[in-house]
């Protein structure tokens, strides 16, 4: 089994998170919890890739999004969490709104 990075998130307008693997286009997953997303995304990802390998299509490689990624710090994250909750919008509309 490949094991590719996830990007995971809470969807205001979904009332849930979102999983999503990057390496994968439209591979994605709703769930309740923070688990439930994650457990449900190793289903979507298998899926991609038995799709894929039945339309003779190669199965991409993860990518190594350690390099690529910065983190925000906990305390950061937890500001920004109260200002776009403050505003009633989710974190990446709060900062597509206030950051140039």
């Amino acid at each position: 089994m490949k094991y590719y990075p996830l990007e995971l998130f809470w969807s205001e307008e979904d009332e849930g998170y979102i999983a999503l693997v990057p390496d994968l286009p439209g591979c994605n997953a709703w769930g309740a919890t923070e688990m439930e997303a994650i457990e449900q995304v190793h289903d979507a990802i298998e899926a991609w890739q038995a799709a894929c390998k039945q339309a003779g299509e190669p199965v991409p490689e993860p990518s190594n999004r350690l390099e690529e990624t910065q983190t925000i710090s906990q305390t950061v994250s937890a500001k920004l969490a109260k200002l776009a909750k403050q505003q009633g919008i989710s974190i990446p509309q709060y900062l597509e709104a206030n950051v140039t």
